[in-house]
């Protein structure tokens, strides 16, 4: 898991402030928010302050920026959700946002590419 979020971490970066993401890009971040979307469905395992939920944290980061990058107000609201789930540890709201997310990048790379 840490090495597909450090991935996500290091796109997050790569990408320049007024960019849009490239198709690779769109693609590489909608395998991100799914994975993690199908892996979050075992709440048990998040505790706070572990390494998942940091984990998890920098998730939501990572799609914020993207948002930033796409102007997307769609997905804005969307990460705005995934935040409030993930601090109240609502993992089933976590869980449906994110594939919502990944729904919203797939609609951005059918839209671009």
């Amino acid at each position: 898991m840490l090495r597909r979020i450090a991935f996500g971490l290091l796109l997050a970066a790569s990408i320049p402030a007024q960019a849009e993401l490239t198709c690779n890009e769109l693609v590489t971040a909608a395998d991100l928010a799914d994975f993690y979307a199908d892996d979050v469905f075992f709440a048990n395992r998040v505790r706070e302050g572990s390494r998942y939920d940091e984990e998890l944290s920098d998730l939501v980061d990572v799609l914020g920026h993207i948002a930033d990058v796409e102007d997307d107000r769609h997905l804005f609201r969307q990460v705005d959700r995934l935040e409030d789930s993930w601090v109240d540890q609502k993992w089933n709201t976590f869980d449906i946002t994110l594939q919502n997310i990944t729904d919203r990048l797939d609609d951005l790379y059918d839209r671009d590419c």
